[in-house]
This record gives structure tokens, C-alpha cells and sequence, in this order.
């Protein structure tokens, strides 16, 4: 991880605002112990948005300690620094983004929240009834298709020659039920 403390050149290449520490993979069991210190954490420190359709929490202040911690005992998120110019002291983010984990901390956490953080938790558990959390094994389509096809350009991948050929197919249908239709 690099640092930038002190005075930097600016006519150097400038140092990224956010720069990621830690992410976790794997969701943790917590005791009641681990889930009352993470709902006071969150009842004082924590926010929840919203980006379009999905709901976002996350926890900023300036102890490393506590944000880490937070990584630490729930097993989820992303840790983050923010670069801010003096007199201000280094920030960093705790901050989970996907809706199943999401959807499990905040379940966990609700009954120990006061009345306002309630409420937006049961906000954000209306948002994503609306769209239901995926169970079970997931499907992937095999190359030579066109879902495939798709898949290689969202991995950045390079798109192999059977799923290029599946979908000129698929797109040449369209376009012959746009003329026949």
C-alpha cells in the first residue's frame, strides 16, 4: 500500500482520492457480541444509501482501527482511503455493496437499532423484496451462445469465435423478424 503523507508534488501524477486497503471475501458467523459492537458502530457512525435499485451501507471516520475491525468481525466490504489535503486527518470507509450481505447484515443488526435506523433498514428490505436475492446454484450458459458471448465482454474478456458466431446468429434472427413482421 503506498502512503502519501506529508507534501507531494503535484506536478507529478496525482495520487487517487480512494484507494482500496482490504476487501474480505467471506461472510463470518458473529456472535451477539460481535453483532451488538457492529450495530453500535453502525447506529453512530454508519449510513445507508441507495444506488438505483440496490441498497449500500457503509461506515466512515477516521480510526483505521475500528473501520478494520469492522472488516475483521463481520468478514465483508471494502476498506477504503480517502486522501484529504491538511489540516484534515486521513478517512477511511468500511463499506459493503453487495445485496446478499447487505440484505444479512442489515437483518442482523435491525433489532438493536434505534427507531430511525429502523425505519431505513425496512426501506431498504421493501427495495430488495422487489427483487428477490438469487438461491441456489447459478446457471452459466456455455460458450457458443450468445449469453455467453455477453458474459466474455462484462469479464473483459475477449470474445471467443463460437460465441461471436452464436450471436451474429442470434442478431441476424432479429433483424429477420423486424423485416418480417
Amino acid at each position: 500500500m503506498r502512503e502519501y503523507e506529508g507534501s507531494y508534488n503535484k506536478e507529478e501524477v496525482e495520487p487517487p482520492i480512494y484507494e482500496v486497503v482490504g476487501a474480505e471475501k467471506r461472510p463470518k458467523i458473529m456472535d451477539s457480541v460481535d453483532i451488538a459492537w457492529v450495530a453500535g458502530i453502525f447506529e453512530g457512525e454508519g449510513t445507508i444509501s441507495f444506488s438505483g435499485s440496490y441498497p449500500q451501507i457503509a461506515v466512515s471516520m477516521t480510526d483505521f482501527d475500528v473501520i478494520s475491525k469492522l472488516g475483521e468481525v463481520t468478514g465483508l466490504g471494502t476498506i477504503t482511503k480517502r486522501r484529504l489535503q491538511e489540516p484534515y486527518k486521513q478517512q477511511w470507509t468500511w463499506g459493503v455493496w453487495n445485496r446478499r450481505d447487505v440484505a444479512r447484515l442489515l437483518c442482523a443488526i435491525s433489532p438493536l437499532m434505534g427507531q430511525r435506523r429502523r425505519e431505513r433498514i425496512a426501506g431498504a428490505a421493501e427495495l430488495l423484496s422487489r427483487r428477490p436475492l438469487k438461491t441456489g446454484p447459478q446457471v452459466t450458459k456455455p460458450c457458443g451462445t450468445k449469453a455467453a458471448a455477453s458474459r466474455h465482454r462484462y469479464h473483459g474478456e475477449k470474445v471467443c469465435g463460437p460465441c461471436l458466431k452464436a450471436e451474429a446468429a442470434y442478431l441476424r434472427r432479429q433483424k429477420n423478424k423486424g423485416n418480417n413482421g
